[in-house]
């Protein structure tokens, strides 16, 4: 094989493996919180209407969870020494900064 030809393997891998890893990370937490949810909070699995994890800033790696029962809050888990907590509470748009809404499945900080 010619050197250019290395190259361009060695550059599709890389690329492969840039676009491939963070989805499988994702999967991974996304996975972590459901498990959470269903073993430690005893939720219902089909209570569970939306949950997606999101690469950011800070949090890295949040999760973002709805749930059937409580329509269009949205609930925020992350990962911290090794444990899942929620982090933060929203109304569907928006930020509650006054403290308006009642969150059926805020738990509370230690």
């Amino acid at each position: 094989m010619n050197k250019k030809r290395i190259i361009s393997i060695i550059s599709i891998v890389f690329l492969v493996i840039i676009i491939i890893t963070p989805k499988i990370i994702e999967h991974h937490i996304e996975a972590e919180v459901r498990n959470y949810l269903v073993k430690e909070k005893h939720i219902d699995l089909n209570n569970i209407a939306y949950l997606k994890a999101e690469i950011g800033k800070a949090p890295l790696l949040a999760v973002e969870v709805h749930f059937v029962d409580d329509p269009g809050m949205r609930y925020f888990y992350k990962k911290e020494q090794g444990k899942i907590v929620q982090f933060n509470t929203a109304p569907p748009i928006g930020a509650d900064l006054n403290g308006h809404y009642t969150y059926k499945h805020k738990e509370q900080s230690d």
